[in-house]
């Protein structure tokens, strides 16, 4: 993980995405990476929300990007 920017505001960062064949061991190919990487996103969103936060997140290339805000 990196960070890539932070704030009073905000925090942005990148992580390397999940290895397919981490995902394929753990789930036996019931969940594709796409299908992780949307409970991922959707964990986080409710986590942060609870908190008063916003996160948002992308993939660019390997990198899965995510910014968490201060509402």
């Amino acid at each position: 993980m990196e960070i890539l920017s932070e704030s009073e505001m905000s925090i942005q960062a990148r992580m390397k995405s999940f290895g397919e064949n981490s995902i394929h061991q753990f789930f036996k190919s019931e969940v594709s990476v796409d299908e992780y990487i949307q409970f991922f996103d959707n964990k986080w969103v409710a986590i942060a929300d609870y908190m008063g936060l916003v996160y948002r997140q992308h993939m660019e290339g390997d990198w899965l990007v995510f910014t968490v805000t201060k509402k």
